[in-house]
Parts: C-alpha cells; structure tokens; sequence
C-alpha cells in the first residue's frame, strides 16, 4: 500500500505552527468557507502564523483542506468549517493545551492508509498505520539491540515492502527482510516529509534521510510504552471522510493523554519557568544524544560558541565539541527540523557558560514582560539576540 502525504508544506506541520493555525481554526470555527466575496480564514490564519496561504487567486480551504486535514484539526461541513477536539486541545491557553508529544500520542495510533484526507479513501477493507507501523520498527530493533534506526530506503524496501500494517508482534519486526521496493514519482518526498513530521516527537530524531529511536541503552521501559503507545485504534469508519476525520480528531471525555516518561527529574531546573511537563520535554530535546550528532555535524565549526563567539577548542585545546545545544525557544518542547534534513534551524551551538546565561536572561525577560511563555517563536530569537549583544567580550 502506497503512504500518501501532503508534500510539499512542511512547515505548516511544524508544532509550533500547528498551534497557531489551531488557534485561529478554533475562533473562525462555524465560519461559511464558501462566504462571498472574501475569504474569511486567510487573513486570520496568516495574522495569527505568519505564514503564506498561497496562492492568492485560490481560497484557502482548496489548497490547505489536507494539512488541517491529515493534522486532524478541522474539516468542511456542507461548507462550515468545524474543528475537532484535538483542534481545541492544541488551541487551549490553559496548562492542560497539550505538548509535542501529547500531540503524537493521539495522531500515530490514529493515523491510517488510505486516509480520509485523501481521494482514495474507502470505509471499507483493510487499512495499514504508518506511524505504528515505523515505531513498532524501531522499538523491537531497540530493545533486540539497544539502539534503533531507519533510512527512508528501508522504510520503502523493509516497511512498505513487506506490507507492515502495524500491529505485528515484535519479533515480526525482527524477521523482516529487504525486499527491494523502491519510491517511484514523488513517493520518496512523501515518506521522506511523513518521517520528518513524524520525528518532532521527543523521543525520535531525523538527519541525512535516517530516522533515529532517541533512547540510550537500557531505557526498556521507555520503549515499551512507546510501543504500547503505538498499537492502532481501529473502529467502524464513516462513510462521509470529513464525518471520518471528526471521529478521528476526537476526545473522549475523561481520555488521558499519554506521554513517554522522561529518563530524568528536572525539577533542579529552576532556571526554566514553565511548569514541569514541558520543561521535562524540553530538557530531553536539549540533552538527546542523537540529537547533538546531528546538529554537530550541521556546523562549519562545531566549536565556536554562537553567543560569545569563543573558540572553546582553541581555549580549552584538551577539548573537543565542548559546546552546548541551546534551543532558541525553550518553552518548546519540539525540534523544527529544516527541508534539508539536517539543518535544526531552532538551535544554537553555545557555550556551557552562555548557556546558563541565556536562560537566565529568558527568565528576567518573561518576568519583565509579565509572561510564562515566549508569545512567539520570532520573540524568543529577539530575546536571544539582545542576550547576545550584552554579553561582553
């Protein structure tokens, strides 16, 4: 079975962009999409994300109806735009709006092949989970021996080659063998964007077309509730996709949302001012092993401190890649991973000294500005900057 995926919009499915978008589909929720002769989603949507709803000539709703879509947001109801629960609970301003990977925990059990967001859905017959089916992968790889990854190849060869739906055993996982199936067309750059989409999870990392299971040796428990996590929820479909979507989008009332355990306490971190899950989040993104890999890499020195501009190789020339990985918003819990796959756009390389200096100054800044949290993405990197430019040589 084909795993189809709306190429091309990468950054609309970025977490913090997710969130805006929901924002603003929750205010405009019970609008007339076919309303005349204005388009009253595009102003809103792209006030609240910043971001183009293009092309112009085109309402928003034709070209943008499979990212709300397959991010399980909102739908069209004889024209109405309705949002979904998931919708509300990414929109919410209070300490229960979810997280990254509260985000996840509803979407890859959930998330099946042929979708309703496309035009090849069917009520009827079998149905393969992509998410379940690349977790499960990499959890029975992790916990045979002790470290887990895929390249997009495999996921083409060993995944949909073999037919995976998701709920296989482990030891399935285990047997699988190369089939040699490669992408033809555009296929490659929709799993590659699935993939990339998929590793804003905490506890996954993406670089050089490779996804990676961000666990160390021995974290067993983490990994099986990350497989628990991972088993599909298959119910009786509606025949109606967007009446799909909506059942698809849904929360119980009363439903927990599960998160993957963190390895550490974090509650020494009192430099963060978020309250504790996110900043638990948070700290797992900063200290992946995985992750540092792949940003090290990404730079032309590795070396030299982005804030204070020292050359801790040349200072300390016992060392090697002493810097730090500072993530421009640390309310965030997610990495915004670049198109290119190895660019981690949101980081920065700092120093251990500047590192603890930036925060402090994020600390006084919210403080300053009366807030909990970084308004945006744009005022957390000003915030950054003007950290750097009091820091003196």
């Amino acid at each position: 079975m084909v795993w189809r995926w709306d190429q091309g919009r990468l950054d609309y499915f970025s977490f913090g962009n997710l969130a805006a978008i929901a924002e603003s589909l929750v205010q405009l929720n019970g609008v007339n999409l076919r309303q005349l002769p204005i388009d009253p989603i595009r102003k809103p949507l792209e006030n609240n994300t910043g971001l183009p709803f293009a092309p112009l000539h085109y309402r928003v709703w034709r070209n943008y109806a499979r990212v709300f879509g397959a991010a399980m947001l909102a739908v069209s109801l004889d024209g109405i735009l309705t949002v979904t629960d998931v919708c509300r609970h990414m929109a919410s301003n209070t300490n229960n709006r979810w997280q990254v990977d509260e985000y996840f925990t509803h979407i890859i059990p959930r998330f099946y092949q042929p979708s309703p967001v496309f035009s090849d859905y069917l009520p009827i017959g079998s149905v393969t989970y992509p998410y379940c089916v690349i977790l499960r992968y990499l959890v029975a790889r992790y916990l045979a021996y002790g470290a887990a990854s895929i390249h997009l190849n495999d996921v083409f060869s060993v995944l949909i080659g073999n037919s995976c739906i998701g709920g296989e055993a482990e030891d399935y996982y285990l047997r699988l063998q190369p089939t040699g199936l490669s992408p033809t067309g555009d296929q490659r750059r929709q799993v590659r964007e699935m993939l990339i989409f998929l590793s804003q999870a905490t506890y996954l990392k993406y670089g050089a077309d490779k996804l990676y299971l961000d666990l160390a040796p021995g974290q067993t428990a983490i990994a099986a509730s990350i497989a628990a996590m991972a088993s599909p929820l298959s119910a009786p479909r509606n025949e109606d996709p967007a009446a799909e979507l909506l059942r698809l989008g849904m929360v119980q009332s009363g439903q927990a949302t599960r998160t993957i355990p963190s390895t550490r306490d974090a509650s020494a971190d009192v430099e963060f001012a978020e309250g504790r899950k996110v900043r638990v989040n948070h700290l797992r993104t900063e200290r992946s092993p995985q992750l540092r890999r792949i940003f090290l890499r990404s730079l032309s020195d590795p070396n030299v401190c982005d804030a204070c501009q020292c050359d801790t190789k040349e200072r300390y020339p016992w060392t090697d890649g002493l810097v730090e990985i500072h993530h421009l918003l640390p309310l965030s819990s997610i990495v915004a991973i670049g198109i290119g796959g190895t660019l981690l756009s949101d980081l920065r390389p700092v120093c251990p000294t500047c590192h603890k200096a930036v925060h402090l100054f994020y600390s006084d800044w919210l403080a300053n500005h009366s807030l909990e949290d970084f308004p945006s993405k744009q005022a957390a990197e000003q915030a950054y900057e003007d950290a750097k430019t009091r820091i003196r040589p």
